[in-house]
């Protein structure tokens, strides 16, 4: 798949929610959609333990061809050039992947590592305003955007008001990822030609 997988499968989520990496107070376990307006400083949650399930779709035309759960979990941290990084184990079907991830002034920034380098880029721009653009993390070097800060997406877990859609430039307006501050990476949908790839929220754990 091109750079949207390298970001959404293999990111996935992803990503998403109430607290960067540090202490982990595991009596504070959210299941559902809540009442964020308390906990919206920060756009996704990245404490070991914390997991996220999705269910994911692969239609060709009207089709589908595949279906999967999708689960991520924060399982441990990770020092890279003095910055803790959170690692986040992702599963879908029979593929494993390790992603990095941290909380930074201005949002969520990824690290890909490969032959030894490190490349580390904004993936999820917060605070954001609809319009704003910038580079984004994934090795081809594309530009992500904000579309909206107000959508409202209905996923099996429930329905989330004012969800930030993020998309890249070259996309349209229907593709992209949906993510409810506070609570996480709620949708995502993109196309390959006749092909669609898309994710939805299905169980949500956060420390």
């Amino acid at each position: 798949m091109n750079r949207k997988c390298s970001i959404i499968v293999v990111v996935i989520l992803s990503v998403i929610f109430l607290y960067g990496c540090g202490e982990n107070d595991s009596s504070n376990i959210i299941i559902g959609p809540q009442d964020q307006d308390s906990i919206e400083t920060e756009i996704m949650s990245l404490e070991p333990g914390d997991m996220w399930v999705y269910d994911f779709r692969h239609f060709y035309e009207d089709s589908i061809i595949f279906q999967s759960p999708d689960s991520m979990i924060i399982d441990s941290t990770h020092m890279v050039r003095g910055i803790e990084w959170c690692v986040l184990r992702e599963q879908l079907g029979d593929v494993s992947s390790h992603n990095y991830y941290r909380q930074a002034d201005d949002g969520i920034r990824s690290l890909y590592i490969e032959h030894g380098d490190t490349t580390e880029g904004l993936l999820f721009k917060y605070p954001v305003e609809p319009g704003d653009v910038w580079l984004g993390p994934d090795l081809n070097r594309n530009y992500l955007m904000c579309t909206s800060t107000s959508d409202t997406i209905t996923v099996p877990i429930g329905t989330f008001e004012n969800c930030i859609h993020y998309r890249y430039v070259d996309d349209d307006d229907d593709e992209g990822m949906w993510i409810k501050p506070g609570t996480g990476w709620i949708q995502s949908m993109w196309r390959e030609g006749e092909n669609t790839f898309w994710f939805c929220m299905q169980e949500l754990l956060i420390n």
